[in-house]
């Protein structure tokens, strides 16, 4: 049973990853586009401003609104009333693991010479 979470913790955050990089670089592109027209800058400030993307859910054009705070991900409607969009992922708490590994061993090395 822990590998079918653990294969639906990876294909959410993969889901989650994948819709973000091409909301960003659709926003991206957009941007670009805007920067690139022969107008005032005034204008361009304007027309930044807004600039809304559809939501990934209900494709209005509301944005969506993607978040990482305190290891949990985030992708919710930018309108209000929000759709039923409500993406939210606790991030796994992961651990360089030579690090772990040498701390152990340190550990061992200790409790033998105590034990010596």
């Amino acid at each position: 049973m822990e590998e079918s979470v653990e294969i639906n913790y990876n294909d959410a955050l993969e889901n989650y990853y994948r819709l973000k990089g091409d909301y960003d670089r659709t926003y991206k592109r957009k941007l670009r586009a805007i920067k690139n027209k022969d107008i005032s800058l005034k204008e361009k400030r304007e027309l930044f401003s807004k600039l809304k993307l559809p939501c990934i859910h209900c494709k209005k054009r509301v944005g969506t609104i993607f978040t990482n705070q305190g290891g949990v991900l985030k992708a919710v409607c930018g309108g209000t009333p929000q759709c039923k969009l409500n993406i939210e992922i606790k991030k796994a708490d992961t651990r360089y693991l030579p690090a772990v590994i040498a701390n152990i061993q340190d550990v061992l090395q200790k409790i033998k010479q105590e034990i010596i």
